[in-house]
C-alpha cells in the first residue's frame, strides 16, 4: 500500500471520522489524538490567555450553556438518531445505520449524508458504489462537512466514480484544508510537491507538510514530518526560509488564503 494510501486509509480512513460537531468517538467518528511531539514552528495561540480569563469570570460559561440548552432542545432527536447510528455501525449492524441516518440525510443532515457516502464507498449495508458515493459526499460538502470535503477530494484524485481530475480534487481539498482538516493538509503539500492539479511549487509543498507536522496532523502519524524533511533536503536555506515565512504567515491568516 502507498504512502497516501495509508493516510488516506488510517488518518480519515476515507473518513473513519466525522466533523468536531458531532463529538462522538467510533469507527465512523474523529480519531483521538496522539500525546504531542515537540512543534516544528511556532503557532500563534496569543488568544488563548483571552478565552482562558472569559471563561473564568464566567461570560463564556453562561453562553456555552445557553446554546448546549438551545441545541438539545431543537436537535436530541436527530442527535440521538445519528448517534443510534454511530452505535449500529459499532455491533456491525449497517442496516440499523442506515435506516437511522438515511432520513437524517434526506433531511439535510450534513454528518448524515458524510456517513451514507462512506457506506456506499466501503459497500458498508449497500451495495458499493462510487457514484452514489459522491453524491452523498458533494451535499454534506457543499453544507460545508470537512470530511465530506476532503472525501470528495479523495475520489476525484483517486477517479472513483467520476472521471480523475486532480485540479477539482486540489479544489476540494483546500476548501477542507481552509479548515483544518488533517488529511487535506498532508495532502495539499503532496500535490504541490508533484505539481498534481496544482502548478508544482516545493516551497508551497514544504508549507503545507510543514503546517500538518506542526499541529500533529495526518492522523498523528508523522508522514507530514517525514515529508516536509524529505523535500527540504532539495532546498536552498532561502527557499526554506520562506516556506517557513509562509507557513506563519497561513496559521496567521486561518490557513485562508495560503
Amino acid at each position: 500500500m502507498n504512502l497516501h494510501a495509508i493516510v488516506w486509509r488510517r488518518a480519515t480512513g476515507i473518513a473513519e471520522k466525522t466533523d468536531s460537531s458531532s463529538n462522538l468517538s467510533g469507527k465512523y467518528c474523529s480519531f483521538a489524538y496522539p500525546p504531542h511531539s515537540p512543534p516544528v514552528i511556532a503557532l500563534s495561540l496569543d488568544r488563548l490567555p483571552i478565552l482562558s480569563t472569559v471563561w473564568h469570570h464566567g461570560w463564556m460559561k453562561g453562553i456555552f450553556a445557553s446554546a448546549v440548552i438551545f441545541f438539545m432542545l431543537s436537535g436530541a432527536p436527530a442527535l440521538a438518531d445519528f448517534a443510534e447510528g454511530l452505535a449500529a455501525v459499532e455491533r456491525g449492524d449497517f442496516a440499523t445505520a442506515l435506516k437511522e441516518w438515511r432520513p437524517l440525510a434526506e433531511q439535510g443532515n450534513a454528518d448524515a449524508q458524510h456517513k451514507l457516502g462512506i457506506m456506499y464507498r466501503r459497500g458498508e449495508g449497500v451495495t458499493q458504489d462510487y457514484e452514489v458515493a459522491i453524491e452523498w459526499f458533494r451535499l454534506a460538502a457543499e453544507r460545508g462537512n470537512t470530511s465530506a470535503q476532503s472525501n470528495l477530494g479523495a475520489m476525484y484524485d483517486q477517479g472513483l466514480g467520476v472521471i480523475q481530475d486532480p485540479n477539482t480534487a486540489f479544489k476540494w481539498f483546500k476548501l477542507a484544508a481552509e479548515q483544518r482538516n488533517n488529511y487535506s493538509l498532508f495532502v495539499l503539500g503532496e500535490m504541490y510537491a508533484q505539481g498534481r492539479g496544482v502548478t508544482q511549487d516545493h516551497i508551497r509543498a514544504h508549507m503545507w507538510w510543514n503546517i500538518a507536522a506542526s499541529e500533529e496532523l495526518a492522523a498523528g502519524l508523522g508522514l507530514a514530518r517525514q515529508e516536509f524533511v524529505k523535500i527540504q533536503r532539495g532546498m536552498t536555506p532561502e527557499e526554506v526560509s520562506k516556506a517557513q515565512q509562509l507557513a506563519r504567515e497561513c496559521i496567521a491568516k486561518n490557513y485562508k488564503d495560503c
